[in-house]
């Protein structure tokens, strides 16, 4: 038997998926369970009530002003728990007269067994040939109606087209199964080897929207050719823009093509880290600059190929990338010019260089239970990355500078290195404030909308911490004799917001220790050492008396972070308890946007 590829894993994946959630199992099956309580979703209830189109709905097109229209009856699309349609609108060109829809939806019966009650399904399917010079509706098995609007435009008919479960809802309000129609989908095309549907822009777009004239420009090869109510539209057999059928789904999907990070020579974090002067660091990065240039300029050529709406539009992105290269410049040149810069940037590598080896030794420890002697020291950045932290170093070192009044989003599909690019930008801002004698206080805040988002960040920003920590007990007085720690602060749900009381910290690890279980406010929220990967247990928890403050003791005594007795300044640098953040200030602090809200109202914050 052969071994299944990735892609037919995934398939596979999905079509038990669907099977599971919307059904059926075959056509003609018997099941037990009601279908509702079998079936998830893809149901349609009696439309015993109606309601006024979305927002969404009349950005699209689908309904209208006309005076005709307020004797039809609504299709209701969204803005009710027990959805009773589903439909699709599209665009085709004046010359279509009619379109073939195929419709199938299942029903289900009950009847007594001897092994007790059982529900039999009967699929339904419907051929409809429909006109396109008016809105009409045809009416189909058990209580089901086809339905379609059609405004004629200027150069396109746009058309929706809708699948309504038009039996009445009981007088008790509680659905039946037996009126329900289950599995539904719509199926539009036109005769052989036509290809009617036309990629249709949204009406009543904002007008100058800049998002809306952007993705114009960046995805104006990629075609959408309907849109999906309370269900999501597939299509095929595409060509010259056109498209030859339309299908809806309940539940949707779409293969998205990995997208992978290029690489380049010379951007490996220990070179850059052991650079003897400025010009060391030129050589590597300059590279990367021409390359950015030299793509503008290729990217420019391109603007007159395009249509004449669209050029406006390229200009404007090209007039951003050449603004984002000169700040990417201007970075290089802080570093060539201010020798503090110079120094932080190499801190950075550094840090970056031992997170990134430290955190891939301690995770192959994780999984594997085995230990290597040491980690493997080695990293490169990806060219985005370092463009990304070299875009920004103007603004984190000149306070005075414009750069200041912009954010920068950075975006990158999950798992390319979005988070070291922003981890390699905090460990510069550390050191540039350390050179610049800012001994202690918090350096970078971060803050995330999820409480979970936020813990697993923490993890991994606490391995940099860590780096960065590393680096200051070898050379304090560069460095700040102050510790260089991190702080999660994300409320009592997660962590204690105290050291003492009922609620506090110190109780929490007692009842811990004694076998129970903490449910909330758990201060043991890093289940092993972001430094070498070893287990955190209870024990590695502990309350420093002369302080007042939790300590984390890393068990492996050859660790770094390991915390003998009598030297706290040893323990890992994080600060897990709202009271020790307060006293602590912790250099990178990781909060939660509830957090934030709360500071006007926490005097412990201003001081």
């Amino acid at each position: 038997m052969n071994t299944p590829t990735p892609s037919e894993l995934r398939d596979r994946l999905i079509a038990e998926l669907r099977r599971d959630l919307v059904g059926p199992h075959a056509p003609d099956e018997e099941i037990s369970d009601r279908p509702s309580v079998q079936y998830l979703t893809g149901i349609l209830y009696p439309a015993g009530t109606t309601v006024e189109n979305s927002e969404e709905d009349e950005r699209m097109g689908i309904g209208g002003d006309d005076a005709d229209d307020e004797d039809e009856p609504r299709v209701i699309f969204s803005q009710t728990i027990y959805p009773s349609a589903i439909g699709l609108s599209f665009a085709v060109d004046r010359s279509v007269d009619e379109l073939v829809v195929h419709v199938a939806y299942g029903i289900y019966q009950s009847s007594d067994s001897t092994s007790g009650l059982i529900w039999k399904r009967q699929q339904v399917t419907s051929r409809v040939t429909i006109t396109l010079n008016d809105s009409g509706s045809v009416s189909l098995e058990h209580g089901a109606s086809l339905e379609w609007s059609v405004r004629r435009h200027e150069d396109t008919i746009p058309v929706t087209i809708s699948l309504v479960n038009r039996n009445a809802f009981p007088p008790d309000q509680q659905a039946d199964d037996e009126l329900c129609l289950f599995q539904p989908s719509i199926r539009v095309e036109a005769g052989a080897g036509q290809y009617p549907f036309l990629h249709r822009i949204p009406y009543g777009s904002v007008p100058e929207d800049a998002d809306l004239e952007s993705y114009r420009l960046l995805y104006r090869d990629s075609y959408e050719f309907a849109v999906g109510h309370s269900c999501a539209v597939s299509w095929g057999d595409v060509v010259s823009g056109r498209c030859g059928w339309l299908q809806t789904h309940i539940i949707p999907d779409y293969q998205l093509q990995m997208t992978t990070p290029n690489v380049m020579d010379g951007l490996e974090m220990a070179a850059l880290a052991d650079a003897r002067s400025p010009a060391d660091i030129v050589s590597r990065l300059q590279p990367l600059l021409d390359a950015y240039a030299t793509w503008i300029d290729e990217q420019h050529t391109r603007i007159a190929g395009l249509e004449t709406p669209l050029q406006t539009i390229a200009e404007r992105h090209m007039d951003r990338c050449r603004q984002a290269l000169e700040r990417m410049r201007a970075g290089l040149e802080l570093i060539q010019n201010d020798a503090q810069v110079f120094d932080a940037f190499r801190f950075a590598n550094r840090a970056m260089l031992l997170q990134r080896s430290y955190g891939t030794w301690a995770e192959a420890y994780r999984r594997s239970g085995a230990r290597t002697p040491a980690p493997t020291m080695g990293g490169a950045w990806r060219p985005f990355q370092i463009a990304f932290i070299l875009l920004n170093l103007a603004g984190i070192a000149r306070p005075e500078t414009e750069d200041r009044e912009i954010v920068d989003l950075l975006w990158f599909p999950t798992g390319g290195g979005k988070t070291e690019a922003y981890l390699g930008l905090t460990a510069f801002t550390i050191g540039l404030r350390r050179l610049r004698g800012g001994d202690g206080g918090v350096t970078v805040i971060m803050r995330y909308t999820l409480r979970l988002l936020t813990t697993q960040q923490f993890q991994r920003a606490a391995t940099l911490i860590c780096a960065c920590e590393y680096l200051r007990r070898r050379n304090p007085g560069i460095w700040g004799a102050e510790p260089i720690s991190i702080g999660l602060w994300v409320g009592a749900g997660a962590t204690p917001n105290s050291i003492k009381g009922d609620d506090g910290a110190e109780q929490a690890l007692n009842k811990l220790r004694s076998g129970k279980q903490v449910l909330e406010g758990n201060p043991m929220q890093l289940p092993s050492c972001p430094w070498c990967g070893e287990e955190l247990g209870v024990r590695s928890y502990s309350i420093d008396p002369e302080r007042e403050r939790m300590l984390i003791s890393c068990p492996r005594k050859e660790c770094e972070f390991h915390s003998p007795p009598g030297r706290p300044d040893r323990s890992i640098p994080t600060l897990l308890i709202d009271e020790d953040i307060y006293h602590f200030c912790p250099t990178l602090l990781l909060a939660t946007a509830d957090k934030f809200a709360r500071l006007p109202w926490k005097p412990q914050t201003m001081a």
